[in-house]
């Protein structure tokens, strides 16, 4: 099965639902992805699902964004006989394009919806009103409404098969009275194999430039966030919860593994760190690559897990909390639908409501129960690495698009 597939990020990107599930799971089982997307310049990178047609990208974000609208509209050319489904993941403007050039030339089409975008650009537009100027506002705004109009009225009605991020999702669609032909929720795993690999490494092959970090986090009582360190991941509440444990739990230590696409994020929470007092008990190693982040990540106690609730992320299927788990991991994570899901199916840790004081509670508990969090981290594990992992997930996906576009399996056959 061949399918063409139009993606919001650049190539090579950090999305693992693109890259393990696609790029490498999905490849194996005989369903090869072109990827029409602009690449990342200077960042050479094989990808593993078949061919990438897009140029570097370049320029200002304006000029950026140009390049990839033209360049999707160019791959529309693309979609015929040698392509069994076209998948738009991403694109709820461009998608309307997609959908008429498959519908017109017979091919089976897909939407894969990770990210409720058309709520994210209303959302914005009403927190921040005029105020980021008024040509900017109506732009954002009138993007939003047209992005609604065309995904939920027009498009994921019609499509073959839509791919969602959780069953959420799902729930909240099916609510608003927006009927598919056929949805399929799909949420983020984790990649079995490497975290074997990770699991078996011996922690001396640590980059050494993290090395000295590794050794604080094993001498510690480590809690760890691994993700994005943006304002909007509200991680104030992670150090405010921290500044609790530490009364009870001196040893207790807090490493945040991530980055932020704005620096003055970061600077923030350092600053919160200083007036909490609890500085030097904190740990911002910036971006790290995933083998490295993932070593320090075992080495910890609790893996810290939050996400803001609404309905922009109500919807979501985080990374975070199943990687914690498939790497033997006690979570506490709050009472987002998929994590609270996770949790509750697996029993590897605890849930609580987006609140410090919650988080304070359920971090001691697993700190001060050394046998019990091992005994949670030890289910998480088992039962995520058996139900999340991609290559599952693959199997899945794959199943669903051969149903709507068999040709690739009768060519096979």
């Amino acid at each position: 099965m061949r399918i063409l597939f139009f993606v919001r990020e650049r190539h090579p990107t950090f999305r693992v639902d693109v890259t393990v599930l696609f790029g490498k799971f999905l490849s194996r089982l005989g369903v090869a992805s072109d990827l029409v997307t602009l690449r990342e310049p200077g960042k050479a990178s094989p990808w593993g699902g078949g061919e990438v047609f897009g140029p570097p990208a370049g320029g200002g974000r304006l000029r950026s964004n140009l390049a990839a609208l033209l360049n999707d509209f160019r791959g529309l050319g693309r979609i015929g006989p040698a392509y069994d489904l076209v998948l738009v993941r991403d694109k709820p403007l461009f998608t309307l394009w997609a959908w008429l050039v498959a519908r017109l030339r017979g091919i089976p089409f897909a939407y894969w919806m990770s990210f409720p975008l058309p709520e994210s650009a209303l959302e914005f537009a009403r927190e921040r009103g005029p105020s980021i100027g008024l040509l900017r506002w109506l732009v954002v705004y009138g993007r939003g409404l047209l992005s609604y109009w065309t995904l939920y009225k027009v498009v994921l009605p019609r499509a073959d098969i839509v791919f969602l991020q959780s069953d959420e999702m799902l729930r909240i669609l099916q609510a608003r009275g927006i009927r598919m032909r056929h949805a399929v929720p799909v949420p983020m795993g984790v990649d079995r194999e490497a975290i074997e690999r990770i699991m078996a490494r011996d922690d001396d092959a640590i980059d050494p430039k993290a090395a000295d970090w590794l050794a604080r986090v094993r001498a510690a009582e480590t809690v760890v966030y691994l993700g994005t360190v943006e304002e909007n991941r509200r991680l104030e509440l992670a150090l405010e919860a921290f500044a609790s444990v530490l009364r009870s739990r001196h040893d207790a230590l807090l490493l945040i593994i991530g980055d932020a696409d704005e620096p003055g994020d970061i600077e923030k929470l350092k600053m919160l760190a200083a007036r909490l007092g609890i500085a030097q008990r904190v740990i911002f190693t910036g971006w790290l690559d995933m083998a490295t982040a993932w070593q320090l990540v075992r080495a910890a106690r609790v893996g810290f897990s939050p996400c803001p609730r609404g309905v922009l992320y109500d919807v979501a299927s985080p990374t975070k909390a199943v990687e914690y788990m498939a790497l033997g991991l006690p979570v506490v994570a709050n009472d987002l639908p998929d994590q609270a899901f996770v949790i509750g199916r697996s029993g590897g840790g605890l849930c609580t409501p987006l609140d410090p004081d919650a988080f304070a509670s359920a971090m001691i508990e697993l700190l001060s129960d050394p046998e019990g969090a091992r005994r949670r981290g030890h289910a998480g594990r088992q039962w995520a690495l058996e139900n999340r992992n991609y290559e599952r997930l693959a199997g899945l996906v794959r199943d669903e698009m051969l149903a709507v576009a068999p040709a690739g399996e009768t060519e096979r056959a």
